[in-house]
Formats: C-alpha cells, sequence, structure tokens
C-alpha cells in the first residue's frame, strides 16, 4: 500500500508538472516569446496609438543579436474586415512570414491557398471561421480599418492569400495574420520616413529558457531606446494564476492520497503489535526493557518503510 501511494504519488506530480511545463512552453511559442519588449503602458491599455517608432532598428543594440536566441518583430492592430457580405472586429497580427516561430507553429494548418511571402504589402491569412462568416476564399478581396484614439481611421485592402484551420476558437474566428509590411501603414499616425521600423512589440525567443532570469536583468540594466522588458509571467499572469491553482488542487489530492497510505501504515503497525502481545509478554519476562521493544517496533517500521518507497520509486 505505500508503494503503491508514493507511485501514484510521484506520477501525479509527473503529469501535473509535465502538462504545465507543455503549456508555458505552448504559450510561450503561439504568445510573445519568454521576453517582450513592448510600449509603456501597453499592458495595462492597449491600443492601437501605442507602438515602438524605432522598432526594428532596436535590434541592432539588443544584447541578444547573434546569441542565445532569437527576436521576433510584430504589429498588433485591432482591427475591423470588412467585405461586401459582413464586417468583423479582427485582431490583425503583422509577422516576418519566414522567420517568426508564430509562422512555424501555424504553416501546418493552412488548408487553402499559400503561406504569406516577406514583403507582401496586401496578402493575409484568416481562420477558416472568419472566412465563413465573410464569406471570402482565397484570392478574395476585403477591406481592413484600423482606428485611433483621435478619431482617425487608416484602411487597407487585403488580399486572400491563404485559409489555416488550427482548431483554436480565437485563431480561427478572430486572428488576421499579415506580413509587417500590410500591417504597419495601418498604424495611426505612422509616418514612412519617421516610423519606417515602428513595430508594436519585439518578441524574444530564448533557446536555453533558463537563461531568462541572466537576460532580462541584462536588458532592465541597460534598458532599449523605447518600450519596457516584461517576462511570459508578466506577459501572460492568467497561466501563472491557472498553474498556481492546478497545483494547489494537485497538492490537496496528494495530501489525501498520503494520509489514506499513513492511516494503512499505521493500521499495519498496531496489528502487528496487537497480534504479538503474548511474545512481547514473554520478552519482557525474560528482561528485555520497553525501550528495546520500541525500538524493535520502530526498526520494523523504517525497513518496512525503506522497502516500500524503493519499490514506489522505481
Amino acid at each position: 500500500m505505500v508503494a503503491f501511494g508514493l507511485s501514484l504519488a510521484i506520477i501525479a506530480i509527473g503529469l501535473g508538472d509535465g502538462g504545465h511545463q507543455q503549456m508555458i512552453r505552448s504559450a510561450i511559442n503561439m504568445g510573445e516569446g519568454h521576453l517582450t519588449i513592448q510600449p509603456h503602458g501597453y499592458l495595462v491599455t492597449p491600443s492601437n496609438d501605442l507602438y515602438l517608432h524605432l522598432g526594428e532598428a532596436m535590434l541592432t543594440h539588443l544584447p541578444l543579436v547573434n546569441g542565445p536566441g532569437r527576436i521576433a518583430p510584430r504589429i498588433f492592430l485591432q482591427v475591423l474586415v470588412s467585405t461586401a457580405y459582413n464586417s468583423l472586429g479582427a485582431c490583425l497580427q503583422g509577422i516576418e512570414p519566414e522567420a517568426d516561430p508564430f509562422g512555424d507553429l501555424l504553416r501546418p494548418y493552412l488548408v487553402e491557398g499559400d503561406w504569406l511571402q516577406p514583403g507582401d504589402a496586401y496578402g493575409v491569412l484568416l481562420g477558416d471561421r472568419m472566412a465563413e462568416k465573410l464569406h471570402v476564399r482565397v484570392g478574395s478581396k476585403l477591406a481592413i480599418m484600423a482606428g485611433g484614439s483621435d478619431g482617425n481611421v487608416e484602411s487597407r485592402l487585403g488580399h486572400v492569400r491563404g485559409i489555416f484551420k488550427s482548431h483554436l476558437e480565437e485563431a480561427d474566428a478572430f486572428r488576421l495574420l499579415s506580413a509587417l509590411d500590410c500591417a504597419r501603414p495601418l498604424l495611426p499616425r505612422y509616418d514612412a520616413r519617421r516610423d519606417g521600423a515602428a513595430v508594436t512589440r519585439l518578441a524574444i525567443f530564448l533557446r536555453d529558457p533558463r537563461q531568462q532570469d541572466a537576460l532580462l536583468a541584462r536588458l532592465r540594466h541597460t534598458p532599449p531606446a523605447e518600450g519596457v522588458v516584461l517576462d511570459w509571467q508578466e506577459m501572460m499572469p492568467q497561466v501563472v494564476n491557472f498553474v498556481f491553482v492546478d497545483d494547489l488542487f494537485n497538492y490537496i489530492w496528494l495530501v489525501f492520497i498520503l494520509a489514506m497510505v499513513a492511516f494503512g501504515i499505521v493500521n499495519t503497525i498496531l496489528m502487528s503489535a496487537l497480534e504479538r502481545t503474548r511474545e512481547f509478554g514473554l520478552l519482557r519476562a525474560l528482561g528485555l526493557r520497553g525501550r528495546h521493544l520500541l525500538a524493535l517496533m520502530l526498526c520494523e517500521t523504517v525497513l518496512l518503510a525503506m522497502v516500500a518507497m524503493g519499490a514506489g520509486w522505481l
């Protein structure tokens, strides 16, 4: 019973921790990387008006260049997508089609059309759910409009290059994907001469996640020209909270299992002692002291626990 309880606890901990690590890796790869550089205040109040004017020009000044990972410049905009049949609110995500890790994840789910090409100023990809609602297919045209806080609206014509089906509701129904050159002109008050390399954020992906804290300290010690550096825990607090709550319930369940095992041990040792009352009496009559009997019972218990723990670990 001890071996079974311990092995069950170890398996539960392993499955729980493994599931959490896989979820975190997926969230980092599909999200904003291990570290993110984005405008001040964007995390609290996301707005199309907030973006890094220097953008990609900052890459040459970051210590990560040719280092332990790669940097993905991205543009995120809340937009209105319209066709002759319908209009939908969507999230436009501008990426580098050939270099962004998000593209590596999404490319296998492309079911129609072709992947985006670098420098494509009009091509977009959208999910099958959005394509169904807008009544579009590969080759169709749609209007993309993005507004700023001053009330001005930037608009652009998009050509559907492909349709993906990721089986994720958020991506298939609300996400529009394009190259940076397509999304950048939709930034409010965008000036190609002044903001030629503007992006919303820089997502940093590390080959070794253990280097995250050291790199975060370096970036915060010598902060970038504009923006603030955040780690994935600050970018995705909902993931951190979920892991904490799930761990809490897992450990409560493990305490319950180990309590049952402990009662089983107590029952075993108690029955072992009660069934040998006459033998203990004989040993006392022969001169064995009480503490020696206690030591005998403790040795049996420790031996039982050691053998059971070894079997459980194995």
